[in-house]
């Protein structure tokens, strides 16, 4: 009984240790999938949602529209998406 246990748990850590060696890095896996790397267009619906909420912020709250011109603020849209591409501030 002991010997079947031994050798059920040894063939479970194989299982894991070849999953873990076939699993793509998630950059990968997303260059793969094409996703990687892309910038937002403006023709991208991600993009102008992105934009959309941007402009909804800036208007509801009654910020200066400079704001998106500002290092702070390029450096949260960068983090939270870094292909996006922030229209300027005439755009917005």
């Amino acid at each position: 009984m002991k010997m079947k246990e031994s050798t059920l748990s040894s063939g479970v850590s194989n299982v894991k240790k070849k999953q873990r060696q076939t699993q793509r890095p998630v950059r990968k896996a997303l260059k793969m999938c094409g996703l990687m790397g892309l910038s937002m267009t403006k023709k991208s619906k991600w993009g102008n949602d992105i934009t959309d909420a941007v402009t909804f912020c800036l208007s509801k709250d009654v910020v200066p529209l400079c704001t998106v011109e500002k290092d702070s603020f390029k450096n949260l849209i960068k983090v939270l998406d870094p292909r996006y591409k922030l229209p300027p501030r005439t755009s917005v």
